[in-house]
């Protein structure tokens, strides 16, 4: 009679494509106690996945600023029409069921007509808050092309801080929600190519890190590069290899589901981040140059990769033993990034121009409409005539839809930002804000500690 491992090992294969399109529960193999064969579960869970169109990606994320505008409606209808100002528990709660619910809802639904249906919501109410007011005589919007709205935004911060929020958020509930069956598989990170949800989250936070870094700077003139500095942006950047290293551990330590293909063996985002930022010290771009220096890098790694590099990334064995080898996804993603990186400082330089008059915000927005058309047939041209989109490569092609996904939110919450009359500062988006790296460490953490007490592939959806 055959031993209860052998038949484990026979039902491995069928079961786990069984397990994937039914979602078996307490009568799975996988109760057992065998370790291996459910992380063998969790691995193949998260591998060969191809992702969505990128027009779905643009129709998620702009789910939220929808929300943003929607809640300072909400909370200025409020405020000004019926002289209620909400308890701050009452105040969190309110925020948490506008901004962060639609989201987790599309998170569990991820059809295309839920997506679609949630948005219209969004803008029925909009409407709605709008037409009260106007019967109330209370000023929500503001149509005048003449000044800027009261309260609102110092034209070099406050959208530009929503935006960076708006990322995190995605990327905190994705990271959270990715381990469960519920969450839909073409949101989760392509294995190769493709676009989806949590790809623009990686290529995101450069953008994003380049926009803040020149906006936060624009009366400094750039560092110089004497020795004093580098062991200054080494000292900087050290919590970044300290966060990686101690993600290696602990990954290693709890036998958490890496997934190699991901950045290699060793490596994870932490230390690309570290790379990213050490060497922004180096290179030492002047901002208004950026656009100009990312091109010429742009071109000459996708040279590299058509004739070298993608053949080596994809397709040649690793060499145990061999660091480079093992970790050659990460590694070479680094140029991608950095590449990322650069377009974010040459955005956040014309993102920190002071534009006091509104009809100069509105040049400006359109101007990054137009550019927005560009880069999206740009992505088109190269993601179907040179190579595909790939964040396993941080390659042109994703470049650039990372680019377009982050001018997208930015128009969008600078048009929300504009038509509100008076700005109602979100305690939500403001927490987050000041606290990104906590919150990208914790749902990091939070992460491993459910999947080390739970069996997520058995979580029902309501959980």
């Amino acid at each position: 009679m055959p031993s209860r491992r052998v038949n484990f090992e026979q039902m491995h294969e069928i079961e786990l494509g069984y397990m994937f399109e039914h979602r078996l529960g307490k009568g799975s193999i996988f109760q057992q106690e065998d370790a291996e064969l459910y992380r063998l579960a969790k691995e193949k869970f998260v591998s060969n996945l191809n992702g969505t169109h990128w027009m779905e990606t643009a129709a998620v994320i702009s789910l939220l600023p929808l929300s943003f505008l929607l809640l300072n409606a909400l909370l200025n209808y409020l405020k000004f029409a019926k002289r209620i100002t909400l308890h701050p528990l009452a105040r969190f709660l309110t925020e948490f069921i506008v901004l962060i619910i639609p989201t987790i809802f599309i998170f569990c639904n991820g059809s295309q007509s839920f997506i679609l249906s949630l948005i219209l919501l969004h803008i029925a109410a909009i409407c709605v808050i709008a037409v009260l007011s106007k019967h109330e005589n209370v000023q929500i919007f503001d149509w005048d092309l003449r000044e800027l709205p009261h309260g609102c935004y110092e034209s070099k911060k406050s959208y530009v801080s929503f935006y960076r929020t708006a990322l995190m958020l995605y990327t905190v509930l994705s990271i959270l929600a990715v381990d469960f069956t519920v969450y839909p598989r073409k949101y989760a990170k392509c294995e190769t190519y493709g676009f989806s949800l949590m790809d623009v989250g990686v290529g995101s936070f450069m953008v994003a890190l380049g926009v803040i870094s020149v906006v936060k700077n624009t009366r400094k003139s750039l560092p110089a590069r004497n020795l004093r500095n580098f062991f200054l942006a080494f000292r900087s950047s050290m919590p970044l290899i300290v966060f990686g290293v101690l993600r290696f551990a602990l990954t290693w330590l709890v036998a958490y589901h890496a997934h190699v293909s991901e950045y290699g063996v060793h490596w994870n985002f932490f230390f690309t981040m570290f790379v990213v930022t050490f060497c922004s010290f180096f290179v030492n771009i002047p901002p208004q140059n950026a656009l100009k220096i990312a091109i010429i890098l742009a071109v000459v790694y996708q040279l590299a990769l058509d004739l070298v590099a993608t053949e080596y990334v994809l397709h040649t064995p690793r060499i145990r033993g061999n660091i480079i080898s093992e970790n050659k996804e990460g590694l070479i993603s680094c140029v991608g990034y950095f590449i990322c990186y650069t377009i974010g400082q040459f955005v956040g330089w014309h993102v920190s121009k002071e534009r006091r008059r509104k009809k100069h915000v509105l040049q400006f927005m359109v101007v990054l409409c137009m550019v927005q058309v560009v880069v999206i047939c740009l992505c088109y041209f190269m993601h179907n005539y040179v190579e595909q989109a790939s964040r396993r490569l941080a390659n042109v092609a994703y470049i650039l839809f990372v680019l377009g996904c982050n001018l997208w939110i930015i128009i969008l919450f600078l048009g929300a930002s504009l038509v509100l009359f008076y700005r109602t500062e979100s305690v939500l988006l403001q927490a987050v804000n000041e606290n990104q790296l906590f919150c990208f460490l914790f749902a990091n953490l939070l992460t491993g500690v459910i999947n080390m007490l739970f069996k997520t592939l058995f979580a029902t959806p309501f959980v």
